[in-house]
This record gives structure tokens, sequence and C-alpha cells, in this order.
């Protein structure tokens, strides 16, 4: 079995195989937008702080202002492939960089093939959010897993993990005073709040996100707060913008042992998501056939 955490909107300290970050938003500034690849260094420094000793950068890829860092434990480093990376642009562009899209990084793990998709979908409406996730499945392909499954669609991978800030919104104010209650919230809260979770709604009528799974939610929604305080903005309804969802072929190929976010302020509107995830893998040697079937396709930054 192999563990792996994945992150959105901050770094949570858990000790794992595998770790996933993901960070949107970076504060870039056009003018310096040639020079801005030192933030991205920077980040990666920092996180390398808490995981030097037990892990290896596996991967940092960044574009425009969206980055993800995938770090694998030094042990389990050579069972792993070189990894691929794709960014796909939301259907509407932002100005003047692109901040909405997906990043996808394909791998393979012990012979388990693993699809990690972390994205910032658009603030607009839900039907746009809905749009943005079709693109990202009509355009997102790995030649890597045609090489291996037969086809390029990410759904020929064993499991696929998509992460980040989705932007689905509580459509109906459940009138709860969040702030009371944002280290144990009521799961009764909770369950009244998610009836009328966009996500939720939209998974139901199977209009996206079709086959994929979550874990029970059990805190407090994660946007939208004023910065560096535990007050959620006002005239705004507090949502779970901020989520982590995963499918798999077979339902005991992966297990999410953990889901919760971090309810500290910071200087992000958004509170932290973390999960944890069991994944079982195969410790076979890989068939010669495929020794030399080495893919063309780039993994480095942007």
């Amino acid at each position: 079995m192999f563990r792996g955490t994945v992150i959105g909107f901050g770094n949570v300290r858990i000790p794992s195989d595998d770790n996933i970050a993901k960070l949107v938003d970076l504060k870039l500034i056009l003018q310096k937008i040639i020079s801005s690849r030192t933030f991205h260094e920077e980040a990666l420094a920092i996180l390398m702080k808490s995981l030097r000793q037990t892990h290896d950068t596996y991967i940092s890829y960044r574009a425009w202002s969206q980055m993800i860092f995938v770090f694998i434990r030094k042990a389990h480093t050579r069972f792993a492939t070189d990894p691929v990376a794709r960014f796909v642009p939301a259907t509407t562009l932002a100005k003047p960089v692109r901040t909405k899209g997906a990043i996808g990084v394909c791998l393979r793990l012990y012979q388990r093939w693993v699809v990690v998709i972390a994205c910032h979908l658009t603030h607009a409406s839900a039907l746009q959010r809905i749009q943005d996730y079709h693109k990202v499945m009509k355009t997102l392909k790995f030649q890597t897993l045609c090489s291996f499954k037969g086809s390029d669609d990410i759904f020929h991978a064993d499991c696929v993990l998509w992460l980040g800030d989705l932007n689905f919104r509580i459509t109906l104010d459940p009138g709860i005073d969040w702030k009371l209650q944002l280290q144990e919230p009521s799961a009764r809260d909770i369950e009244n709040a998610l009836q009328h979770d966009e996500l939720n709604l939209i998974r139901t009528k199977e209009l996206a996100f079709t086959g994929f799974n979550e874990a029970a939610i059990t805190f407090a929604p994660t946007h939208k707060f004023e910065l560096g305080t535990n007050d959620y903005v006002p005239n705004r309804i507090p949502s779970y913008t901020d989520r982590v969802l995963y499918w798999t072929k077979y339902p005991n190929w992966i297990e999410c042992t953990t889901y919760n976010c971090i309810q500290k302020p910071s200087q992000s509107d958004h509170r932290p998501v973390y999960a944890t995830f069991r994944l079982e893998v195969i410790n076979q040697r890989v068939p010669r056939r495929f020794n030399s079937d080495r893919s063309n396709e780039s993994s480095t930054s942007k």
C-alpha cells in the first residue's frame, strides 16, 4: 500500500510517501512577469525545508498563476516513471494573465497509473465551471497512457485525483454562524449547507464529475474570509469552493483516509484543504517490451 497527501492553498505537514501541493492565484505583477520564475523557486525551497531529508522533488510545474509540486519519499522514487505535465486554460481567459485552468500530471508508480489534476475553475457561473470541466476532460491527454493503456484519455489511468479551487458555491444561505463553530462544526449544519452545494447538485444530475467520489465533508466552509481573520466576508454565502475528488477503476484500489482543512487565519481568503489517500500498488517488474517505450512529452516547468 502507498500513502499520499494532496494539499491545496497551503502546506500541511503530514508524514506521507507522496505529497502533492497545489498553489493558485500567485501575486504576479505584469511588469515583472519575466522574472516571476523566482517565486516558483522560492516556494519550492520553502516546501523542501520540511521534506528534504525524506522526499525528492518528483516534479514542480508552473503555468501562469498556478503551480503544482509532487514530492515522493526517497525509497519510492526509483519505482516512479518520469512525470508528464500539461496545462489546459479555462474556457474564459482572464487578463492580463491566465489565472483559470488546470494542470495535469501523469505518472506511473509501482505499475499503477495515476493522473493528478490541479485546477482553478472560473468564478463566474456554474454553467461556465461545467464548461471548464468538460474542456479539461476533452483536452487533457497523455501519450504515455496510450503507450501502456491503449488510449491517451485520463480515464484509462488507474486512478485520477482532482483537486483545487473548483469555485462551486452554496446557492442558498442556510443562516449558519460558522464563526462560532469553525473548529468543530455541527454535522447537521454541514448537511444543511451541502443540500445547496452546486458541486453536489451537478454531480447528482451527472452534468460534470460523473463517476468521481468525495470523502465526507466534516469541516466548515473554506471561502470567503477577510484576510488575516476568522471572519467571513459580509454579504457572501460561505462556500466549499476548495475540494478534492477522486476516481478509480475499482473501489479497492484507492481509499481516502483523511479529508480536512486548516482553520487558521492567513493572507488568503481561502482555507487550505488536504486529503490523504491509501493507494493499492503493484510491486512487479515492468514487462521488458515497455522498457524502451519512452515518451517525448516534456515535464519541465513553464
